[in-house]
């Protein structure tokens, strides 16, 4: 035998005893294996057989992990499908018992019901399996006596709870929300029922929540109050818990202080309405704060009218924008602006830039297209009529009043006087001579054109463009043989024969002019040349007109000074004032009109009703200038005395 077969036997020697060791360790390692699960299979029985149920799956479940071996395996699978109800059991119960343990301690009543849900989700599941296995549940809890637990931990959780709330109430410190909150979460099985924990718990609660409203009016503003109460209601409606006192309490509040800003405050009242009603989860559409909130606005809206009513217009707008600050008043507000230019006649005159002080002031009507007008003397002398049409559009038209002008009495409109239709205002002002002076103006465009202008003891109306007046001055020829002065029966001071005499004015040219008068005792009509008529007024048989009419127009005709220039070598009668006197000549200027008045009568400045012809022209000097003057023959003068 060779060397190297020698070595090949050797090598295949340790092979075949390697080969031998390995399956006599691996032998050996079963054979340890299903020992060792033989004997875990006889201890799981054996705990089983003690009542040791969780033990024993423990014990099943780590020799079924042996599993290269069998051993018993179908009693083991069995086992385990037998014991898992049980042991799921008796996990649960032992975990609820340390978490109600640990609960308990430090009187957690969210984790206590948390464990308690979890044992009722455990029954419930329980409940829909076999009689077995709900009866082994059941033998399971009363072995933990697991109910008897939780009625324990809750009473015990419900006292410290109750205690926390009531020991805030007496400090005066209600920070015990989470207390409460425990509370309310706390089973009604551990009261009894449901109606017996709301009769348990609403009296603390009552009383804590009502100490806390009380401190929050005492330290906040309405609406963080009402802010804090809308949470304090949700609180209790999140955990299903009805808690009407809450509302109550700050209906109450808020009632009492609206009640207080209504005696002192309108403003601090409305804005205290208003936050009341933007908390709709408070207060609803039933609310009597709605209901009392309403009438106090409405009172006021009304109180408001009152004040138009009395003409306190700054008063009702004062308090229309007051409202405004809860409703809205723009529609009032704008009425009142228009009734308030209607009939305050210094907002008119305002609006439209009139300035200093105002005499007479008036409200009209509004006339020829205007809505509504006003009128007024100004303190520079001038009157002025403003007028507002619908579209808020303002015209203004002005005018002088004389220098002479005594003070004015009073305003009013009286377009009678234009035949053209134009607005006219009539002054009434004071009159040493005759009861009443009267200024008539007509409205052109911006501009308040003198009409009319006399003293007389009336002024009437005969139709347009003609009025009549009682009385005026001057009202008879001046010392032309006429009477001495005496007095008429209203005590005014009167003049001649002619005292009490009704002069007549037509309208021409722009102005009113004399055109006759009329004797009072025997309807006696004088014409301009002051020749006394008895039967004037007697109508002609034949057209019924009368002989004034017919005779007395043809002999003498009623113009205006600046149409004398018209009328030479005629009879004509005409108003004036005269500016100037020497010997037998008068100087009257009218426009640019220079007229010389020539005759046997003492004349005097001042206004003149004149009778004569015009019958040559002259020159006259007037300062540094000649002027061409018309020269008219008077045949009769009217004049005041004390002109």
């Amino acid at each position: 035998m060779s060397i190297s077969t020698y070595k090949r036997s050797v090598r295949y020697r340790n092979t075949a005893i390697a080969v031998l060791v390995l399956l006599l360790l691996a032998a050996c390692f079963k054979v340890y294996a299903w020992w060792q699960k033989a004997e875990l299979y006889q201890q799981a029985a054996a705990q089983l057989a003690a009542g040791n149920a969780v033990e024993a799956e423990e014990l099943f479940l780590k020799a079924q992990k042996i599993g290269f071996v069998d051993y018993k395996e179908a009693e083991t699978e069995q086992a385990l499908s037998a014991l898992q109800p049980v042991t799921q059991a008796k996990r649960l119960f032992s975990s609820l018992t340390d978490q109600i343990a640990s609960a308990v301690a430090v009187n957690d009543a969210g984790s206590l019901v948390k464990a308690y849900e979890s044992y009722q989700s455990a029954k419930s599941q329980v409940a829909k399996l076999d009689e077995g296995s709900q009866k082994r549940f059941a033998e399971t809890a009363a072995s933990y006596n697991i109910d008897a637990r939780f009625a324990e931990a809750f009473g015990s959780v419900k006292t410290a709870l109750i205690q926390s709330v009531e020991g805030a109430v007496a400090k005066k410190k209600f920070d015990a929300d989470t207390a409460v909150g425990f509370l309310l979460q706390i089973p009604a099985v551990y009261y009894k029922d449901e109606a017996a924990k709301r009769k348990a718990l609403n009296p603390l609660l009552q009383k804590y929540d009502q100490g806390r409203l009380d401190a929050l009016v005492k330290s906040k503003s309405l609406d963080e109050m009402l802010k804090e109460g809308e949470g304090l209601l949700k609180f209790y409606k999140d955990r299903g818990w009805e808690a009407p006192w809450v509302a109550a309490k700050l209906e109450k509040a808020a009632q009492d202080t609206l009640a207080k800003l209504e005696k002192n405050d309108l403003g601090g009242f409305l804005n205290a309405a208003k936050t009341v009603q933007s908390h709709k989860e408070l207060f609803g559409s039933g609310s009597k704060l709605n209901g009392y909130i309403q009438s106090v606005v409405n009172g006021r809206m009304a109180r408001a009218e009152q004040l138009i009513a009395a003409k306190k217009y700054a008063e009702a707008e004062e308090l229309y924008k007051t409202l405004g600050a809860y409703r809205d008043t723009s529609q009032e507000l704008q009425a009142l602006g228009q009734r308030r230019l209607e009939s305050d006649p210094a907002v008119l005159l305002q609006k439209a830039g009139i300035e200093g002080a105002l005499t007479a002031a008036t409200s009209l009507k509004g006339t020829n297209g205007a809505q509504t007008a006003a009128a007024a003397v100004t303190d520079k002398k001038k009157v002025v009529l403003v007028r507002l049409f619908s579209d808020q559009r303002i015209e203004v038209a002005e005018g002088a009043v004389p220098g002479d002008l005594a003070a004015v009495k009073s305003i009013r409109p009286a377009d009678e006087l234009s035949p053209e239709g134009q607005p006219v205002l009539l002054l009434e002002a004071a009159s040493k001579k005759r009861k009443a002076r009267y200024v008539a103006f007509e409205a052109h465009a911006s501009e308040l054109k003198p009409i009319l202008d006399l003293e007389a003891d009336k002024l009437e109306s005969v139709r347009p463009g003609v009025v009549s007046a009682d009385n005026p001055v001057p009202e008879r020829p001046e010392k032309n043989g006429a009477d001495k002065n005496s007095t008429d029966k209203n005590g005014t001071e009167s003049t001649g024969s002619q005292a009490g005499a009704k002069a007549v004015y037509e309208y021409r040219s722009g102005r009113y002019v004399f055109v006759k008068s009329e004797e009072n005792g025997n309807n006696a009509v004088t014409n301009g040349n002051g020749d006394v008529k008895p039967d004037a007024d007697k109508k002609d048989p034949k057209d019924g007109t009368t002989k004034d009419a017919k005779e007395g127009t043809k002999e003498v005709k009623s113009i205006t000074a600046n149409e004398l220039p018209k009328y030479k070598n005629s009879k004509v009668v005409f108003q004036c004032d005269i500016q100037s006197v020497a010997d037998n000549r008068a100087i009257v200027k009218f426009d640019d009109l220079y007229i010389v008045l020539t005759g046997k009568f003492k004349f005097g400045t001042g206004p003149a009703v004149i009778t004569g012809t015009y019958t040559s022209t002259e020159d006259l000097k007037q300062g540094n200038k000649t002027v061409k003057a018309y020269v008219v023959q008077v045949s009769s003068l009217v004049q005041d005395e004390e002109s």
